[in-house]
């Protein structure tokens, strides 16, 4: 059970070596990331569980690497929930998307001749990741394994919102992110 997570957690070390400095290119490309997952969360608020954040966490890691990918995600929830409400939610919310970020960086490494296909669907996986793992990050607050379980399957018509927002989202952003990075490789070169 432990070993995707120990292999990932070297994966995480590794691109922490790799991205030891973090210049002032890269700082502002993750804060501009950061931004985008903010004002599309808000964007979507009144849909339940839809909005591009976990979609552009799923693409940054998959492109940038784990250590963006956990940057932008937890930036993200903790800017957000200022404004949405912060409580103990958010730390089971940022147990989740560190959770989605090591998934994302396991199963990137598989090479596939379809990749916008099977990133969707993995963005798409990805929405249930996050609402289980949420729900079994908050078992003490909610009163053990059995509750958190109970609480998990109340939500999963809400889980299905986010994965189906997702598959929707990842093929409309990933295309034009990754042309974004490819016009401009210079803004995110960790040394600058």
């Amino acid at each position: 059970m432990l070993l995707p997570y120990t292999r990932a957690i070297r994966l995480h070390l590794h691109s922490m070596q790799r991205s030891n400095r973090i210049g002032t290119r890269r700082l502002t490309f993750l804060a501009l990331m950061t931004a985008l997952c903010v004002v599309g969360r808000f964007a979507f608020v009144s849909i339940p569980n839809v909005q591009p954040v976990t979609a552009i966490v799923v693409w940054l890691t998959l492109t940038m690497g784990i250590f963006d990918g956990t940057v932008v995600s937890m930036l993200s929830m903790l800017i957000t929930n200022l404004f949405m409400g912060m409580g103990y939610w958010t730390l089971a919310q940022l147990a989740a998307y560190f959770t989605v970020v090591l998934l994302v960086a396991l199963l990137g490494q598989w090479h596939c001749s379809h990749p916008l296909l099977i990133h969707s669907i993995i963005a798409a996986c990805m929405g249930f990741v996050y609402g289980f793992a949420v729900s079994l990050f908050q078992a003490p607050i909610l009163g053990g394994f059995p509750s958190a379980f109970a609480y998990w399957l109340v939500g999963i018509p809400f889980d299905a919102m986010h994965a189906f927002g997702n598959i929707v989202i990842y093929p409309l952003l990933a295309p034009r992110l990754t042309k974004l990075i490819k016009r401009y490789p210079r803004f995110i070169d960790s040394h600058n």
